[in-house]
């Protein structure tokens, strides 16, 4: 699978590895799968909410980097 980041360098991949955090938040359960797999091949850590009221929960109990 091609990368989501073609334009970055080896020596800038390290960086996004394992520090930045994903939620994705889709009623549609195959399709937040499906994109919590892609974006984790890039290695970011993904959370997955089926609805907005969990997504909120994750945000609330897990720490996250703003941007």
């Amino acid at each position: 699978m091609k990368s989501i980041f073609p334009n970055l360098s080896q020596k800038d991949k390290p960086a996004l590895q394992m520090q930045d955090t994903v939620l994705i938040i889709d009623d549609e359960k195959k399709l937040c799968n499906l994109m919590a797999r892609v974006i984790e091949l890039e290695s970011f850590k993904v959370f997955q909410a089926y609805t907005g009221k969990d997504g909120l929960k994750i945000l609330k109990t897990e720490r996250f980097k703003w941007y």
